[in-house]
This record gives structure tokens, C-alpha cells and sequence, in this order.
């Protein structure tokens, strides 16, 4: 098989479209054999020989990471900030029985380089990605391809010169198992199958029974069933069975391997299908055997990962996905042409919100605007909606820099789309008015109202800006009464106080001195 770069790679982590007649490689991985890697491994693994019960007892590590979404530089494209928390969350439950967690340091940073965006693996986008990325944290940066001059894509890589992972885009989500293995790599850890990359068993080639001592990469040793050469063979760990790279193009993906291979001692090989540092495709519980697990651990716990030794503990507190929109409400009228104010209850435990908007329903993707927000209000752009479009859609996701699983769809809120919008009469309403109307900045003032029915409103506060500065809801019965507004501390300045309910909304002048 063809050499991908000067370098060996190695993972050809890949997805395979199997036919009759041919193989074809739809995608692989891109970390580069290097001697950065087979450095920390070795160190690694001396580490695990003296101090091996000392790293029984293991508390939950906290790994800070950091997200780069790389656009074009005109900072068009670039992946959708859900499909980041999706496969972070796929990180979380897949290491979580290492007692190792995951969470968001700060917020997403962009880069905007074609460059990086179509070629990471170059010399130059490296030195810029090394330029650029956290140096207190594990750097994802989130590309739209990763160059390859051979058959298929690269789908990821770990960088050992610049300690950096790099995901396709489309393969950041929660159900591809790219970003677990390229982990695995980013931890020290080579393929079940370390020495078969470059060239795969099979039975022209190798034979049934493998009497090759070297396998036909990197002068690796070729593994023994009876584990005699397993710390000096192939991934060097001892519960991983030998693995001549079985996987590749294996046409039944995890379906039982049921080719008779044997070693050279005649032992008949099986290999783990369903490892993730393997290279079959469609199985189910993957996962790392134990003496992998001591691997990442004692990577984790080096010298060379200080930079990830956060004293910082994140909110470990759910996030309710339960919103409580407030402006616009369901159905209301908005000017297409001016500012659109979204507003909802914050959240308890968020840290910040994924807002979208969309000129559809569905949210597609190229119409659909994906935001990350600290505060429980966005504004959208004037004119952001066509001319002709009548309808508008928003929704929000609630999360803290921990409860980054919380990405479930929500159902949309809508807004009318029109030119000018009228006050339409409160018609349960006699007459209301605020009382006083011109106050000292933190002291209380009233809300008096005439009911023609018992009524539920809205009461919102809103600024010359047309920011919200308060609201809640009201429940009023039949008749005359007073509601005091309470503990509304507003900055000097005039505001509309706003009443809504189903039939209408009416407005009345604030001062605030």
C-alpha cells in the first residue's frame, strides 16, 4: 500500500463501502507515527511498572477543554456549535468510567484561515494552529476538510508536534467514534494492530499462519497470541489480543470475524472487535481494556500534561431544558425591519444559552443562525428576514460549561413578520395606568387596573434601547385593583411599561429619575 506522506500513519481509522470487486476507503485517520508519541508511551508504561497501585484510586479529573471552530477567511462556515457540545458529551460518557470528565474552558474561539480549514496537516497550518490554540487546555479544532492526496478523507488527527486534535467537522457528532480513538491517541495510545497500518493481512500476502517475526511497519514486532512479546510488541499492552489489522475492509463490519488466522506459534488470533483503538466498523459497547485505561492514567497524571491540572471543579448541576419564553411571545407581530428582541426566564445552573433563528421551520442549516449567549436575552439583526418571509422561528438550549448533553431539539417559538405593528386594545381592560409615573430609580411604584374578567397578563419593562429591564406575569381578578411593582431597580432614564395578554398589548410612559 502506498505510503499517505513521508510519514507513517498511524491510524487509517477508516470507513469502509465494501463491493465484490473492490474496496473503497470513504475515511481514515491522520495521526502521524512520531517519536513524541513512542517517547510518552514508553514513559507512560515505565510510570505503570513502579507505580501501578498508586493509581487505583482514582478521583474524577476535570479536563479543561477548549473548542476552535475554523471558517474560511471571509469567516464563512464552520460547524455548528451544537454538534461540538454533541460529541463532547460523547467524550464524557465514553471516558466516564476512567473517572474522567470533560467541560468547556471559556467560550468557542474562531479562526478564520482556508488554509487550516482545508489542509491542518500542512506545515503552515500547524504553526498557525500551534499560534493560536489554549496552552491550559485540550485544543479541538474543528475543520471543514483535512487534505489528502489518497483515496477517502481524513476524518481526524492528533498532532504529537503541536499537541493538538483535529476533527472534520461532520465528524463531531455523538455517533461517530472518531473523537474517543483520536483521544486515545491524543493519551499515548497506538492501535491494537501497531505495525499492520501500511499494509494489512491477508492471505496472498501473510498467509494463514503468520510466521513473520516484523510486522510490515515500523519494524514493530509482530504480537503473539500466548502474550510472551506483549510489552514489547505492537500497542505494548498486555490485555489487547493481537490484531494484524483485521479490520480493514472486513466486510460484515463487527459482525464475528470468522477467518481462521493463525500465529506463528499456530494459535488461532481473535481480535477485539469492538476496541476502540481496533478497526472494525459498526459494533456495539465499544471500549478500552484495562491495561489501556492504566495508560491514559498515567498520561493524564504525567509531567507533560500539566497543563491540564485545573484546580478549577465544574458546576456538576443539571440544566433544565425547560424555557420560559417571554418575548416575542408564540404568534406575536415584529417589525422585519427593525431589531428583534428575544427574551427568556433565565435558567438555573446556565452559564449560557445556544440561541437559534431561522427563516424555516426545520432550522436548516443555511438558513439557520446559531448563537452562544451568556445572558437570557439576543437581539437579531435588522433585516435579517427577507422582504417576502412571513414567519420567523427561535428557540433556546440552556448549559453550564459541565451539562454540555443538554442538546435536545426544542420545539420553536414563531413570530410575525410585518411592516408596522399596532397596539391592539386590551379589551378586558377598562382602564389601567401607572402611579406614579415618574420615580426615584429603586423604589416601588403601582400598577392601577379596572377588570372587566378575571385576566393572566404579561407586565414588561422595556428601555429607550428596547432591552427588557423587567418582567413577570400577572394574574388579575374582576374589578379595580393595585399591584405593586417590586424591587424594579432601573437606571435613570424613560420607559414604556408594557401590558400584554391574548387580546392585545397596550404600553404606558415611565420616568425613572
Amino acid at each position: 500500500m502506498k505510503l499517505f506522506s513521508k510519514y507513517f500513519f498511524i491510524g487509517l481509522f477508516a470507513l469502509f463501502v465494501y463491493s465484490v470487486s473492490a474496496q473503497n476507503v470513504v475515511g481514515y485517520c491522520g495521526t502521524q507515527s512520531s517519536p513524541i508519541s513512542d517517547a510518552q508511551l514508553d514513559a507512560n508504561l515505565a510510570y505503570l511498572a513502579i507505580h501501578k497501585d498508586e493509581l487505583k484510586v482514582r478521583q474524577v479529573r476535570y479536563v479543561p477543554v477548549r473548542f476552535i471552530i475554523v471558517q474560511t477567511a471571509a469567516g464563512k462556515g464552520g460547524i455548528n456549535v451544537k454538534s461540538a457540545f454533541r460529541m463532547l458529551c460523547k467524550l464524557n460518557d465514553e471516558y466516564a468510567n476512567q473517572n474522567i470528565q470533560f467541560y468547556m474552558k471559556d467560550d468557542f474561539k474562531y479562526l478564520n484561515n482556508d488554509l487550516v480549514n482545508s489542509d491542518p496537516q500542512s506545515q503552515g497550518a500547524g504553526n498557525i494552529m500551534k499560534n493560536v490554540k489554549d496552552k491550559n487546555a485540550l485544543n479541538f479544532f474543528f475543520t471543514a476538510d483535512i487534505k489528502s492526496d489518497n483515496p477517502g478523507s481524513v476524518l481526524g488527527f492528533y498532532s504529537p508536534e503541536h499537541d493538538i486534535m483535529v476533527i472534520k467537522n461532520v465528524e463531531a457528532t455523538y455517533e461517530s467514534q472518531t473523537a474517543p480513538h483520536e483521544l486515545g491517541h491524543f493519551f499515548s495510545l497506538r492501535h491494537t494492530f501497531y505495525g499492520w497500518e501500511c499494509q494489512p493481512w491477508n492471505m496472498a500476502d501473510h498467509g494463514k499462519v503468520v510466521t513473520f517475526t516484523v510486522a510490515p511497519c515500523y519494524g514493530a514486532q509482530v504480537e503473539l497470541v500466548n502474550g510472551s512479546n506483549c510489552t514489547t510488541a505492537a500497542d505494548k499492552v498486555c490485555d489487547t489480543p493481537p490484531d494484524y489489522n483485521f479490520g480493514f475492509g472486513w466486510p460484515n463490519d463487527c459482525r464475528d470475524f470468522n477467518v481462521d488466522v493463525y500465529d506463528k506459534n499456530n494459535e488461532l488470533i481473535r481480535p477485539s472487535q469492538n476496541n476502540y483503538m481496533s478497526y472494525f466498523f459498526g459494533c456495539t459497547g465499544y471500549h478500552f481494556t484495562q491495561g489501556q485505561k492504566d495508560v491514559i492514567w498515567a498520561d493524564l497524571n504525567s509531567a507533560k500534561r500539566n497543563y491540564l491540572k485545573s484546580t478549577y471543579t465544574p458546576p456538576a448541576t443539571t440544566v433544565s431544558n425547560d424555557i420560559e419564553y417571554q418575548l416575542p411571545a408564540d404568534g406575536q407581530d415584529v417589525v422585519k425591519t427593525e431589531p428583534i428582541l428575544l427574551q427568556w426566564a433565565p435558567v438555573p445552573n446556565a452559564t449560557f444559552y445556544i440561541v437559534e433563528y431561522s427563516r424555516k421551520k426545520g432550522f436548516d442549516s443555511n438558513v439557520t443562525v446559531t448563537e452562544v449567549v451568556k445572558t437570557n436575552q439576543y437581539t437579531i439583526p435588522a433585516s435579517y428576514f427577507p422582504s417576502g418571509l412571513a414567519t420567523g422561528y427561535w428557540r433556546v438550549t440552556a448549559m453550564n460549561e459541565y451539562a454540555i448533553c443538554n442538546v435536545q431539539t426544542n420545539p420553536p417559538m414563531s413570530f410575525n413578520l410585518v411592516n408596522v405593528v399596532s397596539n391592539k386594545v386590551l379589551t378586558e381592560v377598562k382602564s389601567w395606568q401607572v402611579n406614579p409615573n415618574v420615580v426615584t430609580s429603586g423604589h416601588l411604584f403601582q400598577l392601577n387596573i379596572d377588570i372587566n374578567k378575571k385576566s393572566d397578563m404579561e407586565l414588561s419593562i422595556i428601555n429607550s434601547a428596547g432591552l427588557i429591564s423587567h418582567h413577570q406575569k400577572l394574574s388579575f381578578n374582576t374589578g379595580k385593583q393595585s399591584i405593586e411593582i417590586k424591587s424594579v431597580k432601573l437606571v435613570p432614564g424613560t420607559y414604556l411599561v408594557v401590558l400584554k395578554s391574548d387580546t392585545g398589548m397596550e404600553s404606558r410612559k415611565l420616568i425613572i429619575q
